[in-house]
């Protein structure tokens, strides 16, 4: 590693856990704040490649887990923020298509191994929400997936204007 991409390293590994922590203390707005160190994370990845990118998401996501308060907020970052950003740049797929597809197989993969988690610490989580009316399980589904579309399109839009911001500025 050179020591530009290794000092790169540890201001974005900073970034990341500044906004982590930010949105562990904060009373309103975790999910939306904590949605922004996967963005830190995505410019990264764009900036460079993606093994010092997985090295800053591992980075990220063992500080986390030391550092923060609140555990809840290491765990979405290691695996919905943070694991969707990685994967979402290590896939290679031409077709946009597939690689949505792939991605939401990947997001509803997370969130039902989240369910089991919370299912095995809290008795009968999930057996509740199943036995609740079927159009309510089919209405979170699909809000869900919509939910998961609309994060990947406002990650990439959001990270190709960072990035375009970056380069106007001579970073």
């Amino acid at each position: 590693m050179t020591t530009r991409l290794l000092s790169e390293s540890g201001i974005f590994t900073g970034l990341s856990l500044v906004v982590l922590l930010l949105s562990s203390i904060s009373p309103v707005n975790k999910i939306f704040i904590a949605s922004a160190s996967a963005l830190i994370l995505e410019v990264f990845i764009k900036r460079n490649r993606a093994k010092p990118g997985f090295l800053v998401y591992l980075s990220t996501a063992t500080l986390a887990f030391l550092f923060l308060p609140y555990k809840v907020m290491a765990i979405l970052y290691m695996t919905v923020f943070g694991g969707y950003s990685l994967i979402r740049n290590i896939l290679l797929v031409k077709n946009s298509l597939l690689k949505k597809t792939l991605m939401v197989l990947y997001f509803n993969g997370v969130i039902y191994l989240l369910f089991f988690l919370a299912n095995q610490l809290m008795e009968n989580i999930l057996q509740n929400i199943l036995n609740g009316p079927f159009w309510q399980n089919l209405l979170f589904f699909f809000v869900i997936q919509l939910a998961v579309l609309l994060y990947d399109i406002g990650l990439d839009l959001a990270s190709k204007i960072l990035l375009e911001k970056m380069k106007d500025i001579g970073y």
